[in-house]
């Protein structure tokens, strides 16, 4: 089942597709004052070119998905038990407008 909706991945494409001006890396700065350039190129690469949304989506469409309410939200989640982590809860969220 597509999650993803086709025109939302268009429309990606289209915003990843723009030209950017970058300003330059400030130097001896980490990210103190956001993402380096340079980084943020490589995130932008990497969605364009190399990312694939329906192989991906396939993947999590394969583990049990549930909705439960807190506070008054319904909140999506995927309950997954890895083999080899160590003792204790892990817990990995996200939050996205349309969840």
């Amino acid at each position: 089942m597509n999650i993803i909706f086709l025109q939302t991945l268009k429309d990606l494409k289209t915003r990843l597709d723009l030209e950017y001006r970058f300003q330059s890396s400030l130097q001896d700065v980490n990210f103190e004052y956001g993402m380096k350039p340079e980084v943020l190129k490589s995130f932008i690469d990497f969605w364009r070119n190399k990312y694939n949304w329906r192989d991906r989506e396939a993947k999590l469409n394969k583990m049990p998905q549930y909705v439960t309410q807190v506070s008054g939200l319904s909140i999506h989640f995927v309950h997954a038990k890895p083999n080899n982590v160590p003792k204790g809860m892990k817990v990995i969220l996200h939050s996205s407008i349309y969840s």
